[in-house]
């Protein structure tokens, strides 16, 4: 139990002061609204769930998942982040046991898990309350690779039908494994040649093959037969297009590959030693490199169990590695490709879409360790210092780099938590209003959401207000001004939209409340109060638009 000891530890050291200081962030607030608006019974509540709200439609597990978590965790950010805390620790532990069960190395096993979990690619999971639903997915495919391997190594087919169930289960809750259903049947593949032929081991491997294929097709018989009986589902928009397919996949590629990481990172730890790092930081990083050595210590006296994979040569192991992880790192973005909305990016919440691709990015860390163990010709003295001098700085630098990544949503929350604390003070003075129109700050932080919209101010007014019915927005260049009222648009649809009757302006830093009864009113208002970070032509446009009668 010692790498599971090592990876709390790291996992804590790292992450638990952040994610402590985070809080809920645009879609987070919406589905906390749902179920605080919604019935008190949980049967009852999901239902009402799947009925009336159309983005968990198409996944049921998801929808159950976050129903247990608001029964479990109510209007507390923090129970969530816990939680989130545990399966990310869950996750990277099954990554470090489906890497011992095919290298036969702890401390390799240590450093690939290590390395995924500190990644900065999809450091969203760690601090989005909205992400539990993709780091539960992530547990639920790493355990049906770990059946999958274990059934290879054993020969036993009822882990085979285990990892089918739990690939489903993924599917159900959140569909972004789906392409690593590959990963798992070159697994097999490879580790069945280790103890028969070619042809043997491809007759075998079509088992899995076959399982797996039965849990995609009932993904898409859940889609297209059950799911419609509930109703219609929130679905990204599909277009098969050959251009946007080849664009986000080089995207994906060239995001992951060192040309792009080494100079995010850089900049990131060129922040970091800028503002200075803390003197606890420091102690943090101390007792990382003490983790990370004592296990390369271990790695010299502790037994080694048979080989997952016999290979003679350390180097052609590596070699598997490496296309391996080349291609799922290439194939875990196939599933983005046909989604205009889901270009792989590093620095927004939506970074969460690279986290399969990470499983990929550790695979081919994991050749170069290995490939470092057959040029110290197997020796674990010199292949133990060799990994011990390449990686722990990397997992430093990536450590820091993951300290600059969360102040964004240290500082959102922050922000958040002052304008609910104003909120509440005034709870008498914004009775009589029904609509609350925010402004005077950022609507990101960095990448982190602060304020932007529905989909997070109002639904936390009402909370906070205690008052269902409430509406409101933030000023933004969404917003359409006419004679009549004021929308809240994306596109040509209209998130919501009130007249001037029962409207009131919120200004911070100061809180000021201001009554806004005309057009004009509302321009001269955030011209005068609301422009520090919006663009001066907004209210030169919405003069247009009062003017044009629009």
């Amino acid at each position: 139990m010692l790498p599971l000891a090592a990876i709390i530890i790291v996992y804590l050291l790292c992450f638990f002061e952040s994610t402590r200081s985070a809080g809920f962030y645009l879609d987070d607030w919406m589905f906390i609204d749902t179920f605080w608006q919604g019935p008190e019974g949980f049967i009852e509540a999901y239902v009402n769930l799947m009925q009336t709200d159309p983005r968990f439609l198409n996944r049921p597990v998801e929808a159950l998942l976050f129903l247990a978590s608001y029964k479990a965790f109510g209007t507390n950010p923090l129970g969530y982040h816990i939680f989130n805390d545990a399966l990310e620790i869950t996750a990277c532990w099954l990554i470090f046991l489906c890497f011992k069960r095919t290298t036969n190395s702890p401390l390799i096993s240590l450093l690939c898990a290590l390395l995924f979990l500190l990644l900065p690619t999809h450091n969203a999971t760690h601090y989005w309350v909205s992400c539990i639903c993709v780091n539960l997915s992530l547990c639920l495919y790493l355990g049906s690779l770990f059946c999958d391997i274990e059934g290879a190594i054993r020969g036993r087919t009822d882990l085979h039908f285990a990892s089918a169930i739990l690939f489903l289960i993924s599917l159900l809750n959140y569909e972004i494994f789906l392409p690593l259903a590959a990963l798992n049947v070159m697994a097999v593949f490879l580790l069945r040649t280790s103890k028969q032929s070619y042809k043997d081991s491809l007759v075998y491997t079509l088992k899995p093959l076959a399982l797996l294929t039965v849990s995609t097709i009932l993904l898409f018989v859940y889609l297209k037969l059950i799911m419609p009986l509930f109703g219609k589902a929130w679905m990204h928009r599909i277009a098969f297009e050959p251009a946007l397919f080849f664009k986000n996949l080089s995207a994906g590629i060239l995001l992951n590959s060192p040309t792009s990481l080494a100079p995010f990172v850089a900049e990131k730890l060129k922040q970091a030693f800028g503002e200075g790092l803390a003197t606890v930081q420091w102690l943090k990083l101390t007792g990382i490199a003490a983790i990370v050595s004592s296990a390369a210590i271990l790695s010299k006296i502790l037994p080694t169990e048979e080989k997952g994979l016999s290979y003679t040569k350390d180097y052609k192991v590596a070699g598997a590695f490496l296309i391996i992880g080349s291609l799922t790192v290439l194939g875990s973005y196939t599933i983005f490709c046909f989604n205009p909305e889901y270009l792989p990016t590093l620095d927004t919440p939506v970074n969460r879409i690279n986290i399969a691709a990470s499983i990929g990015l550790s695979m081919i860390f994991c050749s170069i360790l290995l490939l470092l163990l057959d040029l110290f010709n197997k020796s674990k003295k010199w292949h133990a210092l060799g990994s011990l001098a390449f990686s722990l700085p990397l997992l430093i630098s990536l450590t820091i780099t993951n300290w600059t990544l969360a102040k964004p949503y240290e500082l959102s929350w922050q922000v958040q938590s002052y304008v609910m604390g104003k909120l509440r003070e005034n709870k008498d003075k914004l009775k009589n209003y029904k609509f609350l129109i925010f402004s005077g700050c950022s609507r990101y932080s960095g990448e982190a959401p602060v304020l932007d919209g529905i989909w997070d101010f109002r639904p936390m007014a009402r909370i906070v207000l205690n008052r269902p019915e409430l509406d409101g927005t933030v000023v933004s260049s969404r917003l359409k001004v006419s004679k009549s009222g004021i929308k809240d648009m994306v596109g040509d649809l209209v998130c919501t939209s009130t007249d001037y009757t029962g409207m009131i302006g919120i200004f911070i830093p100061s809180f000021i409340m201001i009554e806004i009864a005309s057009p004009n009113q509302f321009v001269d208002l955030i011209e005068e109060r609301g422009l520090q970070f919006e663009s001066k032509e907004l209210t030169k446009e919405w003069r247009k638009q009062l003017k044009e009668g629009r």
